[in-house]
C-alpha cells in the first residue's frame, strides 16, 4: 500500500509506451472490439508480470516524477 501511487504512475508510464492512456479505471464502449480489448489486457498483463519480477528494482526502471494523488493547481 505504501507504493500505491508509485505503482499507478509506473503502470501509466508503461502503458503509454504501448500507446494506451491507462488509469486505475477502464472505460470500454461499443466502439471497442474484442481484438482491441484483448490487446489492451495482454499489454497490461505484461506490465503486471514485469512488476512481479522486479518488485525491488522498479524505481530503477522508472526515474520520473510520481503522479500527484490530489488535484492541486500546477501554476
Amino acid at each position: 500500500k505504501k507504493d500505491h501511487q508509485f505503482l499507478r504512475t509506473f503502470i501509466t508510464y508503461e502503458m503509454l509506451k504501448y500507446r494506451y492512456l491507462a488509469t486505475t479505471n477502464i472505460y470500454v464502449s461499443i466502439a471497442h472490439t474484442k481484438k482491441i480489448i484483448d490487446n489492451y489486457l495482454k499489454k497490461l498483463d505484461k506490465i503486471f508480470y514485469q512488476i512481479s519480477l522486479n518488485k525491488k528494482n522498479l524505481k530503477k526502471i522508472y526515474k520520473g516524477k510520481i503522479a500527484s494523488s490530489t488535484f492541486d493547481r500546477l501554476n
